[in-house]
């Protein structure tokens, strides 16, 4: 799945670009669902009456809420549409699975106003997932029940998915000139193994939980919400340590700076990045009582003054200080620079 993309080239190489990558995605859509609705129903009898709208949100919510892991210090997302790929094949019609999973792929595209290609690609590969899916389900002996040998088929089927997707977006990387290198395609493959392989063992406990009780259904949702939730806390808390161990190394490799002067503007611009802020602002003491403003934002910056008043406030005080959003007004952080001969300024 597309999580970004901008398209770099001359204008009529970009049009050229972008022709080839919606025939790429045509290509791959096709493929999928010509598998997807040439496959029988699968060969298992559910114990349970499972709504196949259901799959709609289902499909919604894996989409929109990714799940972000490390592997040798590279960084990979992925999102759980494995579940829903599996439960879907294995108790909804190929051609209804196939229609509720395009029709996620829509609203999810229109929630986030993707571009066309980023939609053409994420449509073609969910057609190519549940096509490749309900094959393999179709072709493996169920006798009525999920046994080894269908989930054996699906875990086989969701790799050669992975690779045959990543091959395309590859592809269309390229042809839309991004400068993507065969390195990059091995580390998403790479990633994907991981996440397929995970996701599709707690995608066969799912079903196998249904299958033997369906009220798990409801002990499975509130234990994957409640995992959810904790896992968005470890990942805030991990990126506010990333941030701070940045930050640290960062502040121990600073040396003199003049004020004002290019290479504070850089420095500041850094920080300003690291604080993951829109405006930082340093706000320097002189002898005379007055102070010197440089600042950096995303709209850019440079040696202006900014808010005298509020410096003097926070260096008054000598504490750091928080000003929680106004209507209209963004939050705004101040702390006190404090070095051995006194203040120093405030940031």
């Amino acid at each position: 799945m597309i999580t970004g993309m901008s398209v770099g080239g001359t204008a009529a190489e970009r049009r050229r670009g972008t022709i080839a990558a919606l025939l790429v995605c045509a290509v791959l859509g096709g493929l999928g669902t010509a598998l997807a609705l040439l496959s029988a129903p699968a060969a298992v009898v559910a114990p349970f009456a499972f709504p196949a709208l259901l799959l709609v949100p289902l499909y919604v919510a894996a989409s929109h809420w990714t799940i972000d892991f490390e592997i040798r210090k590279h960084s990979y997302s992925t999102v759980l549409a494995q579940i829903p790929v599996v439960v879907g094949a294995l108790v909804v019609g190929p051609a209804l699975h196939l229609t509720y999973r395009l029709l996620a792929a829509l609203i999810y595209a229109c929630y986030r106003r993707q571009p066309p290609v980023k939609v053409a690609y994420n449509l073609a590969s969910a057609a190519f997932d549940v096509g490749a899916v309900v094959l393999a389900v179709s072709l493996a002996p169920g006798h009525g029940h999920p046994g080894p040998v269908v989930w054996l088929a699906v875990y086989a089927a969701l790799i050669a998915s992975e690779i045959i997707t990543s091959g395309a977006l590859h592809l269309v990387f390229h042809l839309l000139r991004l400068g993507v290198s065969w390195r990059d395609l091995r580390d998403q493959l790479a990633g994907a193994l991981v996440s397929s392989t995970v996701f599709t063992g707690l995608a066969v406990v799912t079903v196998l939980a249904l299958w033997t009780e369906p009220a798990s259904g409801g002990l499975i949702a509130a234990l994957a919400g409640l995992l959810g939730l904790a896992y968005r806390g470890h990942r805030r808390l991990t990126a506010q340590q990333r941030q701070t161990e940045q930050l640290y190394e960062f502040v121990k490799e600073l040396g003199p700076l003049d004020v004002p002067s290019a290479e504070l503007t850089r420095v500041l611009e850094q920080v300003r990045e690291l604080l993951q802020s829109t405006h930082l602002e340093l706000a320097v003491a002189r002898p005379n009582g007055s102070w010197e403003h440089v600042d950096v934002s995303d709209a850019g910056g440079g040696a202006t003054p900014r808010d005298p008043e509020f410096a003097a406030r926070v260096a008054r005080r000598g504490t750091p200080v928080l000003h929680t959003r106004q209507v209209g007004d963004p939050d705004r952080m101040a702390t006190p620079l404090v070095g051995t001969g006194g203040l120093l300024g405030v940031l």
